[in-house]
């Protein structure tokens, strides 16, 4: 009796796991991105990734911005459970800050999604609390950004 208890466990915990092509969005196919349409290409980007991270710093004024890198067409994707894909222009930059004790934390990258000049998808190579307007961006793997 106990091992068919057992095995029904496994069974139904089993139900419940993720496979690994769950977890990751799905890189858009050469065909997918011919045929997106990226909008335009962002001229203010310095600016609004500056006001949109400085927005979720406890010290903003203390921000380093470093290593921007030129928007670039490509697309991110985030690491939750069907993950989406973000399609757009790329930019990147590293940002140094102060925590609540006043000491600088080193630099992390955050890259963003552009369609203009409108950031619809930021993540940091950190966790990070970078929370503008109410909304989080997901953390997720390391992104190529020259």
């Amino acid at each position: 009796m106990s091992k068919i208890i057992m095995c029904l466990i496994c069974v139904l915990v089993s139900g419940c796991a993720v496979s690994p092509a769950m977890m990751f969005p799905i890189e858009p196919t050469n065909e997918e991105i011919s045929k997106v349409d990226y909008g335009e290409k962002p001229t203010l980007y310095k600016k609004v990734i500056e006001d949109f991270v400085k927005s979720g710093l406890i010290d903003p004024e203390s921000a380093q911005f470093t290593n921007y890198s030129a928007p670039k067409k490509d697309w991110l994707g985030d690491n939750e459970i069907g993950g989406k894909t973000y399609i757009g222009w790329l930019a990147c930059v590293d940002v140094n800050a102060k925590n609540k004790f006043g000491g600088y934390v080193g630099r992390k990258m955050y890259s963003f999604i552009f369609k203009g000049n409108e950031i619809i998808y930021a993540q940091s190579d950190v966790k990070t609390k970078m929370v503008a307007n109410g909304w989080k961006p997901p953390i997720t793997y390391p992104i190529e950004c020259n």
